[in-house]
């Protein structure tokens, strides 16, 4: 699917000087960028929603150890 991304110019000139270091393209670089920053986040929904159950569930076991 196309995407048009609007950037500033000083992100389009790191973009530019990025990919030319690396020898691959803007749009390589951005699409990149983009599925490290979903599967960051994703990992962090997952590790906050195991963190939310395991504090609602083991609450009162919890609350025994801060004695």
């Amino acid at each position: 699917m196309a995407m048009t991304l609007r950037l500033t110019d000083e992100l389009d000139q790191g973009l530019t000087d990025i990919a030319k270091t690396l020898g691959v393209s803007k749009n390589t670089l951005a699409m990149n960028a983009i599925a490290k920053y979903i599967a960051q986040e994703t990992q962090r929904a997952v590790v906050k929603e195991a963190f939310e159950l395991v504090s609602k569930r083991d609450a009162k076991l919890l609350e025994r150890l801060e004695d």
